[in-house]
């Protein structure tokens, strides 16, 4: 598993401590960390792109913007990334509520606490951290579900259409469709597997996908990819008001 974790704090010493717990998370889970700093919220914010970190260990009191604003302003820019407040107050119960915090640090931070918010964190977004793993041009390597948009097999490779790229691998649609295993998935068609949440519209026997590419659907799946899409939009709305109730 990969994770990717921005820490954001003005204190050094701070930003020290929860570099080396990270470190010791990563070697006791056994997953590959990804670690950036920045020392102020105007900062981080510079660096900010879609999807770049899994979570954020964000300062409240920091000069310039607080860790609430930063927050509100990183929500903003539509990020869904479980952003953690680091504080000295115990009562912060209250702080960022509309923000969909995920949890809360107190400092002095100790190693046992970012444990169990990190393992809290990944069980929470064990579905966007999946990975697949295939061998491609002889190299092995895992891809984010969330990243794919679409599979399309041509000749017996299956060709992985991701963000900006794409990577071929010999193996079936049969195969990786009963890998991935994800109700964000579906089979279209005999030769594709496509991401709903790449899908902007359906115009007659295609899905338009964002960027506007075709993806063909099989006419006799017409009617139950068109129902199977309408489903997922509406779990999805509901799995967003859920979130901002909790």
């Amino acid at each position: 598993m990969e994770l990717s974790v921005m820490i954001c704090d003005d204190l050094a010493e701070e930003r020290r401590t929860l570099r080396q717990i990270l470190r010791q998370y990563s070697l006791e889970r056994g997953c590959q960390l990804h670690m950036e700093e920045a020392a102020s919220g105007e900062e981080m914010l510079s660096h900010w792109n879609p999807e770049r970190w899994d979570i954020i260990l964000l300062d409240i009191y920091m000069p310039g913007l607080s860790g609430v604003e930063t927050a509100r302003r990183l929500r903003r820019l539509n990020d869904t990334c479980a952003v953690v407040f680091v504080t000295y107050s115990q009562f912060h119960g209250l702080i960022g509520y509309d923000l969909g915090i995920s949890d809360y640090l107190v400092k002095p931070i100790n190693q046992s606490t970012v444990f169990d918010m990190l393992d809290w964190c990944v069980q929470q977004q064990r579905e966007a951290l999946r990975t697949l793993r295939i061998c491609s041009d002889w190299e092995q390597m895992e891809v984010r579900l969330r990243d794919i948009r679409y599979i399309e097999i041509r000749r017996h490779t299956a060709c992985i259409n991701l963000k900006g790229k794409q990577i071929s691998t010999r193996r079936g649609i049969a195969e990786l469709e009963k890998e991935i295993d994800s109700q964000n998935f579906l089979r279209c068609h005999r030769s594709f597997l496509v991401n709903l949440a790449y899908v902007q519209t359906m115009q007659g026997n295609d899905f338009i996908m964002e960027g506007g590419q075709h993806v063909p659907v099989s006419a006799m799946k017409t009617a139950f990819c068109k129902r199977r899409l309408m489903d997922w939009i509406i779990e999805q709305a509901w799995s967003g008001r859920r979130s901002q109730k909790a």
